[in-house]
């Protein structure tokens, strides 16, 4: 006799295929994000003010958050790897660079600039260069983005539609805490320190004149009284410097020892100063981290930064951000160590659908023995 399905039967059926694909379905999207780096963080970036904080996440998400770590705003952006991300003097606008699509290998960047109102949640102005950094003025809304090939610095101010203004090359710069002065790292042993309103280069820092140093990295301390830079030496010696604005005087350590853990080039690492002008941080992804006395340049406990690859703080301010390649917590200065964590990827959770298909299978075995 033919076997009749009943409605009971024919639910259990569509019932089985729903939780297999309930299943299925996140595990297969989980997969596709840990293969293209999708939850993976590019870029963090903090307002000068201190009261805004942002991540660049690698599908082109940019989340934003209050000084207290509240959630101000996720933008859907075209930023991926091989962009950059910064954060306006008051934390109101977002500029990100995007990259070609996802597929962790890009180095060069490709696209325009966006510059996202943040409150708005859209972009106010595209900006037609390819960046590979930006930065914000710490007083205005300019903008100062690394364009390339062929590599030169162009200033755009967001709030009109004026051509950019040029800066020759540079490998790296800083803007002075008043916004009146840019520090721009050369591979021509000096670092100059350039009139933002002129674009005129005023002085020039050169350490050693008979030595080949490329200026990979630079950072202007937040009470204006110094620079700090990571210089790369012809014998391949990376030593972090300190200049004393005031007396021109220099300092200099050795970056990476034979028993550091750093990695082994600087190109990726992150140099800054924490809000409270006491600590210089040095962020080199893997197990490499570092933490200076930003006065005398000796090292400084620091187990807890372990692994960090992204940091960034304001010029005020109790707080500053800092990221693993798949997390990001807000840092408290006072206690040097996390307050919060901001974000992390959501978990892959399947466990509904694996428990609703064994209460599947009791129901099913328990019409079979019934029959």
């Amino acid at each position: 006799m033919p076997r009749r399905f009943t409605l009971a039967g024919l639910l259990l059926c569509v019932t089985f295929v729903g939780l297999i694909l309930a299943i299925l379905v996140p595990l297969w999207r989980h997969t596709q994000r840990v293969r293209t780096y999708a939850d993976e963080i590019v870029a963090v970036a903090a307002s000068a003010d201190g009261s805004t904080f942002g991540v660049l996440v690698g599908d082109g998400r940019v989340l934003v958050w209050d000084s207290e770590g509240a959630l101000k705003a996720t933008l859907r952006t075209l930023g991926t790897f091989g962009g950059d991300l910064a954060l306006s003097f008051n934390g109101k606008l977002a500029a990100v660079s995007p990259a070609e699509p996802n597929t962790y290998a890009n180095v060069e960047p490709h696209g325009t600039v966006q510059v996202w109102d943040i409150a708005q949640d859209k972009v106010q102005r595209t900006l037609p260069v390819q960046a590979s950094r930006l930065w914000f003025s710490p007083t205005e809304d300019s903008l100062l983005a690394i364009n390339g090939p062929p590599w030169h610095y162009e200033i755009y101010s967001v709030a009109n539609e004026n051509p950019p203004r040029v800066l020759p090359s540079g490998t790296h710069a800083a803007f002075s805490p008043d916004g009146n002065w840019l520090a721009v790292g050369t591979i021509d042993s000096k670092i100059q320190i350039v009139n933002f309103a002129s674009l005129h280069v005023e002085r020039e820092l050169i350490a050693d004149a008979d030595a080949k140093v490329g200026y990979a990295r630079v950072a202007w301390s937040p009470d204006g009284h110094a620079i700090a830079a990571e210089a790369l030496r012809d014998d391949e010696t990376e030593t972090i410097e300190r200049w004393e604005l005031a007396t021109g005087r220099v300092e200099r350590v050795r970056l990476r020892d034979k028993d550091d853990d750093l990695a082994p080039s600087g190109a990726y690492y992150t140099l800054t100063y924490s809000p409270d002008v006491r600590r210089l941080l040095i962020a080199a992804g893997g197990p490499g981290y570092k933490v200076l006395d930003a006065a005398t340049l000796e090292p400084m406990p620091a187990t807890n930064m372990r692994e960090l690859s992204h940091v960034a703080g304001g010029l005020r301010g109790g707080a500053f951000i800092g990221a693993r390649a798949d997390t990001a917590e807000l840092w408290d200065v006072a206690t040097f160590r996390p307050r919060l964590r901001l974000y992390e990827p959501a978990p892959l959770n399947v466990w509904p659908a694996v428990c609703g298909s064994f209460i599947w299978l009791i129901v099913f075995a328990s019409r079979h023995v019934s029959r």
